[in-house]
Formats: structure tokens, C-alpha cells, sequence
């Protein structure tokens, strides 16, 4: 009687034993799993985070310049890198924003995940999800002025990728770099459909700031990366480079 009452005890305590591991690993996964998403939500790929070596930015900033590599000139803000309004809460994101000011140029990573994709669907009442590679955005910055004016800047050049679950663009506009008229620049999200074309009288899918002229100005480093870059693309460019 008291083997078997000995043998019970063990049991429940094995029992209790393994209901314990298991739960410890439950949250232990939970954990590593949030953490994921937090590092990735704020991580550009390295085939993302690499500046374009466009013809302006080599003649300007590349190693046959005067002004290689220069520091301060290129500049970026920390804003909420993502969509808050609610019809597209955290749907969208800008995890790089640049301004190459000798350039004259904005470089903007945006991005979206998944779970975009199958939203614009529901809204659409679309009756397949969109792939992945799809063209169904319209990306556009905007630049407000104090006076009350804004340009719209459509971009020169486009570069996607994706990884896990994400899809990420890269993005070149020329010519936009702010100035003391001007109170704020944004990156404007569209739904054009694949044959579409975005209707700017619109109210955007979502619209993210990028400068806003009461915020501090950050210099951007060039890293080696982005001088590889510019030296790579010296030969391959039509750059007038001097």
C-alpha cells in the first residue's frame, strides 16, 4: 500500500514536472518569438540599407569628388516609422529615410508585411490576396510648405525586395530636400491595382512624416557599404564624374 501510494506521488510529481517544461517553454518561445518581431521590425535588409548609387550621388559624393564622403552634409529624423491612422494601423513603415543634400536627393526604405496585403484584399474585396511582387502601390512624397502650398514628387527609381515576411521597397526622389519654406515632407501610400493609376485627390492609404522643420536634423554616415557602392558604380555610370 505505501509502494503504491510511493509510486502515485512520484507520478503526480512527473506529471507536474512536465506540465512545468512545457509551460517554461511556451513562454520561453513567446518571448524569443516577440523579440523576433521586434528586431525585425525595425531592421532594413542589407540588400535595403545600401544608398542607390544614382548618377547624382556619385558625382557628388563618390571617391573621384571633392566632397567624398562628406559628414553632416546628408541627413536624417526620427519620426513613428509607422501608420498609425485606423485604417491602416502599423500596415505600412518607413525604416530609412534619407536626405543627400549635395545630391538632391531622398532615399526612403518603405516597407509592408503580409498582413497588408490580405487587408488591401478584404477592403478591395479583391477575390485573390495580391502576390507579393505585385504592383499595387503608388509611392509619392510631399513636401508642405509654411505658407500653406505642397509639391508632390513622384519617384525616378524603384528597387523591391522581400524577405520573411516582409516586402520592402527602395525608393529615389530627386529634387526633394527641404528648405526654410518648407514645414514637413511625407511618404504617401496609394492602392492603384496592378493597370491603375493613384487619384491624389484621394485620401491616402496611409502617409508617413519624414522631416518635420521643428524636429533635429541627424547626420547620416556613409558606411562602408554605401562607399563600396559609390566606387563600384563610378565605371558603370554615365556621372560626368570630374
Amino acid at each position: 500500500m505505501a509502494e503504491n501510494y510511493r509510486q502515485k506521488g512520484f507520478g503526480q510529481r512527473l506529471f507536474t514536472s512536465i506540465v512545468k517544461a512545457i509551460l517554461v517553454c511556451c513562454l520561453l518561445g513567446l518571448f524569443i518569438l516577440l523579440f523576433w518581431r521586434m528586431c525585425a521590425a525595425d531592421s532594413v535588409p542589407n540588400e535595403m540599407k545600401v544608398i542607390t548609387p544614382t548618377p547624382a550621388m556619385v558625382r557628388t559624393y563618390g571617391p573621384t569628388s571633392s566632397t567624398a564622403y562628406p559628414e553632416g552634409d546628408a541627413f536624417y529624423q526620427t519620426y513613428g516609422l509607422y501608420t498609425y491612422n485606423e485604417e491602416a494601423y502599423g500596415y505600412f513603415s518607413a525604416p530609412q529615410a534619407i536626405f543627400f543634400t549635395a545630391a538632391d536627393e531622398l532615399q526612403v526604405v518603405v516597407r509592408y508585411n503580409i498582413s497588408t496585403l490580405k487587408k488591401i484584399a478584404q477592403v478591395q474585396s479583391l477575390t485573390d490576396i495580391p502576390a507579393r511582387d505585385a504592383d499595387i502601390f503608388d509611392y509619392s512624397v510631399v513636401m508642405t510648405r509654411v505658407d500653406g502650398g505642397e509639391v508632390r514628387y513622384q519617384p525616378t527609381q524603384i528597387a523591391k525586395y522581400n524577405k520573411g515576411l516582409y516586402c520592402y521597397a527602395r525608393l529615389v526622389f530627386s529634387g526633394c530636400i527641404p528648405t526654410d519654406n518648407t514645414e514637413g515632407v511625407f511618404v504617401d501610400f496609394y492602392y492603384v491595382g496592378e493597370n491603375g493609376s493613384a487619384d491624389y485627390t484621394e485620401t491616402p492609404l496611409a502617409a508617413l512624416c519624414l522631416y518635420e522643420n521643428i524636429n533635429t536634423n541627424i547626420p547620416y554616415r556613409f558606411t562602408n557599404a554605401d562607399k563600396d557602392a559609390l566606387t563600384s558604380a563610378v565605371g558603370t555610370l554615365t556621372t560626368n564624374v570630374q
